[in-house]
């Protein structure tokens, strides 16, 4: 047989995965009638940005997944056409539409089942804008590869704020001007701690005290080797080995991006693998993840800060559409009205009176009023503005009608929605398709809009509360009734894990457009106040995850007592739990140890409410027996318990007045626990020895009788 040539290589296949869903209701009730994928940003739907993105870098398959619905129909058919119209010989685009596909860890499992990824590949959200160069990104992940063979992954993540580097070249430019140019601003963001190669030890999203929790984890002589990078943005892009799918092909599931990165830094045998970071310093990148990212990412767009990306070209057909005004910001279509001169020379670009402000986008068809007043706006195809209406940061869908005298404010309307004269809508209100509000009409803060036939197509069971009729087409959605909010605190929006958000952004953003001539107190800082007070009773993702593990852990160990099961199936049944809500180590240690302590007086029926009494002895040492075993699966050291019985001190007051025979019981009898691990334990301060925590002080005090009783035993039997 004749050798292969030597000259032969395999070749490369540069392939990109873009997960379609984004999980979450963010968008309701626009996303009724649209998908996201096909929502328009400056006129342009999301999707028709990552495919021509995906293009310029010349990637060779795209797989878009998404859930089995009539909307994946219309994303297949629509990305068929963009690929035909662009003519794209060179990259295939599959749509690949499953009602397995809830999560992103369903279609990284989907991905290993059918063995559609044959090397290292690129993995993006649906709704990422970005114009950063993925063959560079590649070359980072190789590179990290051949430094560390076990490489799985590397999450790209970018600076909150930073010069663009056309302002750190321009000598005029002063560094207050360059920074307020933000290459990215999304509102998912995030705490990394990162060895000097970029090899991630911890990555956490908006929990509170991350950075604290970070050093607390390492010592004293090893914080040089690492540094932390707070506040990241995290576009949800990473390049990942193909090795990734085969980690995430059983027993456990990942809703989120982030939930995939913190599955894979659990310091755990079955994860033996490094992810990295690289925090790109040039191109720009964000996820339309809230209306607020919705909002800026278009004005962004608007400044040709995504350049080669620009508003003036469609990315459906790959023509120029618009003309643009470099001075202004406007970018307008030929049939559109808006008082600029009949003949587009150069010199004559200007606006024939000054209603029109600054970043303007108008479609096909656009009448606008010569009295009418817009600032910040992108006008969909067909729309019409009346006399003295006034628009301010409203974005409009296609055939739009706002009749004279009306005012709007930050403000997102779907197709073929009516204004009538003097209708005002305050910030952050979201109207969808098809609706007609008006005449004399106001429209309070964060209100949420839909069509009488969607209301009536909602089943019983999912409304949260009674109808309330705006106009014969219009209802007004009502939100978290069952937590007897205020109508102040109407802008708090729930979404499926837990959390609550402004309609118009997170928390933290101020998602109320106040004139900057107004200082007086407004009803805007009341209902800020009024987010403020609730936030407290608010759980974020992470703590909402804690308390679904923990009552899972606590059934499984008092459902094994019950059914006497063996010890190895409950401990498969916890680890898959934990798997399933990414819990770090030591919080499942804390969980685990503490629900071994209750399981027996919880099957004895004690009143869950009571929480002024902690279980009598005789039930913890049943416990304790019992899961003997589990507890050497999840505890190898003497620190792993004691670091634990300080956690739950601070935690749980009560636990103070078994710690004498808890250790007793550890040491003694059941021989988990050795004494001198003990004594070394506590003589070094505890879990924190630099700065020994109240925990710690009111436990050594506790048991400092067991603890002497413990060191007259050691010299005892060194004597003998």
């Amino acid at each position: 047989m004749a050798p292969l040539n030597a000259d032969y290589q395999r070749k490369e296949v540069l392939q990109a995965v873009v997960i379609g869903e984004d999980f979450s209701n963010q968008f309701h009730p626009i996303t009724n009638d649209v998908h996201k994928l096909l929502l328009p940003l400056v006129n342009t739907p999301l999707v028709d940005y990552n495919l021509d993105w995906l293009h310029r870098n010349a990637v060779e398959e795209v797989f878009i997944y998404c859930k089995a619905t009539p909307f994946s129909e219309e994303i297949k058919r629509h990305c068929k056409s963009v690929v035909e119209r662009r003519h794209w010989n060179n990259m295939a685009v599959r749509v690949i539409a499953s009602d397995d596909i809830r999560s992103v860890g369903g279609a990284i499992r989907d991905l290993y089942a059918k063995s559609l990824i044959l090397g290292d590949f690129l993995l993006i959200r649906g709704d990422t804008v970005t114009n950063l160069s993925i063959r560079k990104l590649m070359d980072v992940h190789k590179a990290n590869k051949k430094m560390d063979c076990k490489a799985v992954m590397t999450c790209v993540l970018l600076p909150m704020d930073v010069p663009c580097e056309a302002d750190l070249m321009d000598p005029s430019a002063s560094e207050d001007v360059a920074l307020q140019k933000r290459r990215s601003f999304t509102s998912l963001r995030v705490t990394t701690m990162a060895s000097m190669t970029g090899k991630l030890v911890s990555y956490s999203r908006g929990r509170r005290g991350a950075t604290a929790s970070f050093l607390a984890g390492l010592g004293s002589d090893s914080r040089s080797d690492y540094f932390i990078s707070p506040d990241l943005a995290d576009p949800c892009m990473s390049v990942c080995s193909v090795e990734v799918l085969g980690l995430f092909a059983d027993n456990f599931d990942c809703m989120t991006t982030d939930s995939l990165v913190k599955s894979l830094l659990q310091p755990d045998d079955l994860n033996d693998c490094s992810v990295y970071q690289h925090i790109a310093l040039q191109g720009s990148a964000t996820n339309v993840t809230t209306w607020k990212d919705y909002e800026t990412s278009s004005l962004l767009m608007i400044e040709r800060m995504y350049t080669p990306l620009v508003p003036e070209v469609s990315y459906t057909s790959g023509r120029r559409r618009y003309l643009h005004d470099s001075i202004r910001q406007h970018y307008w279509a030929h049939s559109s009205d808006k008082g600029y001169s009949t003949h587009h020379e150069q010199q004559c670009l200007r606006v024939q009176h000054n209603n029109i402000g600054v970043q303007v986008v108008l479609g096909e068809g656009v009448d606008v009023s010569v009295s009418a007043r817009l600032r910040s706006c992108v006008l969909g195809n067909h729309c019409a503005v009346g006399d003295n209406a006034t628009l301010v940061r409203v974005f409009l869908g296609d055939h739009c009608n706002i009749g004279a005298g009306c005012k709007a404010t930050q403000c997102y309307l779907g197709p073929n929605v009516t204004l009538l004269p003097n209708t005002t809508l305050k910030p952050g209100c979201v109207v969808a398709g098809g609706v007609t509000l008006g005449p004399n009409a106001t429209l309070d803060r964060a209100s949420l809009v839909t069509t009488r036939a969607h209301w009536d197509s909602i089943d019983d069971f999912e409304r949260d509360g009674e109808i309330v009729e705006l106009s014969p087409s219009a209802v007004l959605l009502p939100r978290n009734q069952s937590n007897t909010l205020t109508s102040s605190e109407s802008g708090l929006h729930a979404t499926t894990d837990g959390q609550h958000l402004p309609i118009w952004g997170l928390r933290e953003d101020d998602f109320i457009f106040v004139d900057d001539q107004d200082a007086s107190t407004t009803d805007e800082d009341e209902i800020d106040g009024a987010m403020a007070d609730y936030e407290g009773d608010v759980l974020d993702e992470d703590e909402q995850k804690e308390l679904d593990f923990t009552r899972e852990v606590l059934d499984s160990l008092c459902n094994g007592i019950k059914g006497r099961t063996e010890v190895s199936k409950v401990v498969l049944e916890i680890n898959a739990s934990r798997y399933a809500y990414n819990i770090p180590l030591e919080t499942m240690q804390l969980i685990v140890f503490k629900n071994v302590l209750l399981c027996f007086e919880h099957l004895q029926g004690v009143d869950e409410e009571d929480v002024t009494r902690w279980p009598a002895w005789p039930s913890i040492k049943k416990g304790l027996s019992h899961y003997q075993e589990l507890l050497q699966r999840y505890f190898k050291t003497a620190p792993d318990y004691l670091n634990t019985l300080e956690w739950l001190v601070d935690e749980e007051d009560r636990v103070l007045s078994s710690c004498v025979k808890l250790l007793f019981e550890l040491t003694q009898e059941l021989m988990l626990v050795e004494d001198t691990g003990v004594l070394l334990w506590f003589a070094k301060g505890g879990k924190h020895p630099q700065s020994p925590s109240k925990a710690f002080v009111k436990l050594k005090e506790k048991v400092s009788g067991f603890l002497t009783w413990l060191e007259t035993a050691e010299e005892e039997s060194e004597e003998d």
